[in-house]
């Protein structure tokens, strides 16, 4: 039995998985291979860098977003301005 989840979530078709489950489940595991004698792994380069990429891209979208979500809120403050003096 291997230490690693069986689930794939990034291929799964079911949005209503119970993460809060999964993490439980998931830290079980963890805990059972805490007696094992674990030797390092290399990553390949390739996947590290690959794993880099993606992570950069993650961030400039969460930094995207923040800039939409940002000016969203501004305008519905200018919006809530408009209609109160309307009012």
């Amino acid at each position: 039995m291997g230490c690693v989840s069986g689930r794939n979530f990034l291929g799964s078709e079911d949005v209503l998985i119970d993460w809060e489950d999964q993490v439980f489940h998931d830290l079980d595991l963890l805990s059972l291979c805490e007696n094992l004698e674990l030797t390092p792994i290399m990553w390949p380069r390739d996947t590290l860098f690959l794993f880099y990429i993606l992570m950069e891209s993650l961030s400039w979208n969460i930094d995207e977003r923040d800039i939409l979500l940002d000016n969203i809120s501004k305008r519905c403050d200018a919006y809530t301005m408009i209609s109160d003096l309307r009012n």
